[in-house]
Formats: structure tokens, sequence, C-alpha cells
């Protein structure tokens, strides 16, 4: 009978001859089998199912896998490799550095436009074509502006959240996030702990912004 590590190794295997799903399926057994005080091992198991989740293209829930295997062992070297991974804003990093600040941008803004709606999602695909030709027109606009040339993350993301798009259907809200510390008595700041126990910065762990493309899912 195959140790647990030698069933890992083989799922690893799987994964790099490019058998995800074959891969996800045996990984997922591993978790149910691992014993709870190998929390070496259970971390290593979540790492790679991130691994395997983000070549599915599932890129919010390989963060959210990193994340549980950092919240059993927050140190050490999944911890670089996360961050490695991710980009100011905490999502998954591109090679263009125009392309992250505009998921971000757009992630903010339809986020803000599903609050004014009552089931909370788009109702058809139409719909969210209409909602993200809007936000490309603004997000033009804005580079245009010149107010993103030479700005760090944690700026542009306040510019961000403070821009108003007026959407066809909108009612006027206000919506910026605060996270408060009750511990230390303060706001949370971008590269404070996060107070789940990650050992990942705030704005890579529970404030990471979501992925437009999510907001997509299941829409035909």
């Amino acid at each position: 009978m195959m140790t647990i590590q030698e069933k890992l190794l083989k799922a690893e295997q799987q994964f790099r001859d490019g058998s995800y799903r074959e891969a996800l399926k045996n990984l997922h057994k591993l978790v149910a089998e691992c014993p709870v005080e190998e929390d070496q091992l259970l971390s290593r198991i979540f790492f790679n199912i991130g691994h395997v989740l983000l070549q599915l293209g599932l890129r919010q829930e390989a963060l959210s896998t990193w994340k549980s295997s950092l919240r059993i062992v927050p140190e050490g070297k999944v911890r670089e490799q996360v961050l490695g991974l991710i980009n100011s804003y905490g999502m998954i990093s591109t090679d263009d550095q125009s392309c992250d600040d505009f998921k971000a941008f757009s992630s903010i803004q339809i986020s803000r436009y599903l609050l004014g709606k009552r089931k909370g999602c788009f109702a058809c695909l139409a719909e969210a074509d209409m909602v993200m030709d809007l936000i490309s027109e603004h997000w033009h606009d804005l580079l245009d502006s010149g107010l993103l040339q030479a700005s760090s993350g944690i700026v542009k993301l306040g510019l961000f959240q403070r821009y108003h798009i007026d959407f066809p259907i909108l009612k006027d809200i206000q919506h910026v996030e605060i996270c408060y510390d009750f511990r230390r008595g303060k706001v949370m700041e971008s590269d404070d702990p996060c107070l789940c126990g990650s050992g990942l910065p705030h704005y890579a762990c529970c404030g990471a912004i979501t992925d437009p493309a999510d907001y997509l899912n299941g829409l035909k």
C-alpha cells in the first residue's frame, strides 16, 4: 500500500504531465487521508491543489487554497511563493502592470454596480458586457488623465475606490471597505499582517481584490 507521501509524489507527477483533473481528484483524497498533526504535509497538499486550480483557470479558488495552506503553516517556502505570484492588489499578477491595474479597477467598479442590484449578480452576459464597456471607457479616460503614472499600488487602489461611474441603474452608493483591528485599536493598513493568521499582508489575503472574471462565472 502506498504511503501518503508516495501518493503525493504521484499526484505531483500527474500535475507535471498535464493530467490536472486526475491530480486534483487525488489531491482532494489526500486532504481527507492526511492526519491533522502532519501540518507540513497538509500544507504542501493544499499548495499543490492551488497550482492545479490555477492551471484549470480557477484563479480565485487557487488563491483561497494557498491561503488555507498558509493558515496551517504561516511561514516558510509556501509564503514566499505565494507572495511571488500575487500583485499589490492581492490578485494573481500578470506580466503587464497596466493589465493588473485594469483588473483591480474593473473589480471595484463591478462590485459597486452589483451592490445596486437586488440579487447582487449579473442577470445575463449582455448586461455584463454593457457594464464592462462602460468601465473600459472610464478606464481609458483615467489613463489619459495621467493620474496613474509613477503611482504606487496603494495610491492607485485609493484612486480606484474613489472613482465614481454613473451606471444606468445604480443608485448613489459609496462603498469603501474598511477593515479595523480591534485588538490594536487601529484601521488595518495594506501591509499589516492579516487577522486570519495566514502570515500574509492584509492586501494579499482577506483584503485582496476579487478578479473580475470571477463575477462572470456561470454567465452565458
